[in-house]
């Protein structure tokens, strides 16, 4: 047996558009069209002209320890005197058992990346992401870089971030922003995560010493901030962090002599987080309410400093025809806003399912039209793909926003997302004798298809104490098995107005299949104790293999078109594979670790499927096919494509060497063989 490296692979994004938190935006001041824009799980992505695609950044990051964290990127920075250099500060959780974080640093925007590893966690995933940059380059000084974190204090580096040093007169624990003054060399603000004592702190020497600055305003946290073109710096206030819980806050101007100043917003009693100024129009300012969820957020604009506001969202148009999908949400979790520095009627804001643009921002007709502004920005979690024999080319689930019924990969489906919507989808599983027939669970309930995904119905019941889990489709389509995340195992044979336990199956986070072919046919993977268990009465007794298998596994899976044949992915336990109805297993040898395995239309007609591994083999982890039965293996991705986490993956049964990925936060993407 041996592994085979291969770089022969195109890789694309199946399109939903959009589907994720856009934490910031930033338009490049130096370069005309040059937009960044990063998330809170889903890396950073890159556009070169205004309404072009957007490039995702971070593929390169993913392989099977915990380096997708490093998706959810806290702050990005871009530096005035390189237009090339790009700097990000990644990390998406400060947990005792999430990785630390990691500086990462680009020469060419984007296309490659030098990582420095950082000695303190960063939340790029946590409340308070949707803050000011707090990663911020010196503008007259390339190599020194100053980053706020989420909970270690405020850190410099005088060589482009290949060493940091705290920097000890800075006394907060969190920060929200760091702003250099572009007129006074050596004037630092810093936004501390802090609603008393002290959210506005200021440097007169580079960052030596620091004092909260007097007179400001006490009981709210300042999230945002932007200079003025006469030296004055706005803010924008709130009494949390974002992008939840903002429910009062303000907008204060500080001017070049220490005086502040109420920029009263009349009417609005909401909290602020998005802020921008614009360099081509004196007293051009955009801001942006926080977390107002009803009827939604708003933007406003004034064109005189902050003395008189106009509302420009809730009284403009949204145009959602990029995605009809998110015609059914309301923009909300708008912690950022920012103005094109070269055309000042062209704006941009965030929201927590993608970003909106205009180009008619001063249209003196009336408000803007404002535009889901996603294309090639796909940041979905995505829980689940199926592609059926017949019918559509993909099913899939996501969370927060259900998932969808691909006819094209190429569009965001017409149709928009499976309905009855119910938010996060946590499984689903199709049955190998009757592709139409889907199934999947969303919370403690779930909902079936018998034309492929077209429609979906809701189950009339749920086992008991049933929540998330995972759901499993008979052969034919006539029962389904539901494993809930830490209880029984329940089957029903009348679409889900019943459920009965399941006999001999432990409680736990179970893991089964349907066989593809046996309709009566099911196997469960215990992860706790590594026990296999088989039924062949429809699930509705098991028994216990003829073996125990590794602990700590990620799933069991049956293979379409082979009676009998199952595949457990052990983790570090290695590949597993069964020919006799999951009662006995042997390794694959091959195989070091196996984390996802999915199935694909055999290379030639009538041989084995095809196999798709995520796992590691020979010391070098990646995406791997078989093309006979998992005697051998070849690398289809390279480390270029990795797509931060897999949680799921399937090959397609129609299209010879088509796999589909279901990342943690890159949407799905799918990979073939490039044309010869």
């Amino acid at each position: 047996m041996h592994c085979e490296a291969a770089g022969n692979y195109v890789w694309r994004n199946v399109v939903i558009g959009g589907g994720g938190f856009v934490s910031g935006i930033e338009y490049h001041p130096a370069v005309e069209g040059l937009m960044y824009a990063r998330t809170d799980v889903g890396g950073v992505y890159r556009r070169d002209v205004p309404d072009g695609p957007w490039i995702p950044l971070n593929d390169s990051l993913g392989g099977l320890d915990n380096e997708f964290m490093l998706q959810g990127v806290l702050s990005m920075a871009l530096d005035q005197t390189d237009v090339n250099r790009v700097y990000l500060a990644c990390g998406q959780y400060t947990a005792d058992w999430a990785p630390a974080a990691c500086f990462m640093a680009s020469t060419n925007r984007g296309a490659t990346w030098r990582r420095t590893p950082l000695p303190f966690k960063l939340g790029g995933n946590e409340n308070g992401r949707g803050t000011g940059e707090r990663l911020a380059v010196d503008p007259r000084d390339g190599a020194r870089l100053f980053l706020g974190t989420t909970r270690d204090g405020l850190w410099r580096s005088v060589d482009r971030g290949e060493h940091w040093s705290r920097m000890e007169g800075f006394t907060p624990a969190g920060t929200t922003f760091v702003r250099c003054d572009p007129a006074q060399p050596g004037v630092l603000y810093v936004g501390a995560a802090q609603a008393t004592g002290g959210t506005l702190w200021k440097s007169l020497d580079g960052g030596n010493t620091w004092a909260a600055v007097s007179g400001q305003p006490d009981g709210l946290i300042a999230l945002q901030s932007a200079f003025g073109n006469e030296g004055e710096l706005y803010l924008t206030f709130s009494n949390s962090l974002g992008p939840n819980g903002a429910t009062v806050g303000a907008v204060w101007k500080l001017d070049a002599g220490g005086a502040w100043t109420n920029l009263q917003v009349p009417g609005e009693q909401s909290g602020f987080g998005g802020l921008s100024t614009s360099p081509k129009v004196p007293g051009r300012i955009l801001i942006s309410t926080l977390d107002r969820w009803g009827p939604k957020d708003d933007v406003y604009r004034s064109d005189d400093g902050g003395k008189t506001w106009v509302s420009i969202l809730l009284k403009g148009t949204l145009d959602f025809s990029s995605a009809p999908w998110s015609g059914s949400l309301t923009p909300h979790w708008i912690t950022d806003v920012e103005m094109d520095p070269f055309h000042p009627e062209r704006a941009s804001f965030v929201t927590g399912y993608g970003i909106f643009s205009t180009s008619g921002l001063g249209n003196p007709a009336g408000p803007p039209v404002w535009k889901f502004d996603n294309r090639g920005l796909e940041e979905t979690v995505v829980s689940g793909v199926v592609s059926p024999a017949m019918g559509p080319p993909l099913v899939s689930t996501i969370g927060d926003f259900d998932g969808f019924r691909h006819d094209d990969l190429t569009v965001s489906p017409p149709a928009g997302r499976h309905a009855p919507s119910d938010g996060s989808n946590q499984s689903l599983d199709g049955a190998g004798l009757a592709p139409q027939v889907l199934a999947r669970l969303h919370g403690a309930t779930g909902s079936l298809s018998k034309d492929g995904g077209r429609t979906w119905k809701v189950l009339p019941s749920a086992p008991p104490a049933a929540a998330d889990g995972r759901i499993s489709v008979s052969a034919d389509g006539a029962r389904l098995l539901w494993c809930g995340k830490e209880g029984m195992p329940y089957v029903s044979s009348d679409e889900g107005t019943t459920w009965t336990a399941a006999k001999g199956c432990p409680a736990g986070k179970l893991s089964a299949a349907a066989d593809r072919v046996a309709p009566l046919a099911f196997a469960v993977y215990d992860p706790g104790t590594g026990g296999v268990f088989v039924s062949k009465d429809g699930g509705e007794i098991f028994l216990a293999a003829d073996e125990k298998l590794p602990p700590g596994g990620t799933g069991i899976e049956a293979v379409p078109g082979q009676r009998g044949h199952f595949w457990l992915t052990a983790w570090k336990g290695g590949l597993w594979h069964s020919v006799n109805g999951a009662r006995s297993f042997r390794q694959v040898a091959s195989v070091e670790y196996s984390y996802q395995i999915g199935f694909g239309k055999a290379e030639k007609d009538g041989g084995y499927p095809a196999i798709y591994l995520y796992g590691r083999i020979k010391g070098v982890n990646g995406i791997f096919r078989s093309d006979n039965g998992g005697a051998t293996w070849v690398r289809i991705n390279d480390d270029a494509h990795q797509f931060g986490g897999i949680n799921d993956l399937t090959g397609d049964p129609r299209v010879p060497g088509r796999v589909y990925l279901a990342t943690g936060g890159r949407g799905v993407v799918y990979g073939e063989p490039a044309a010869k």
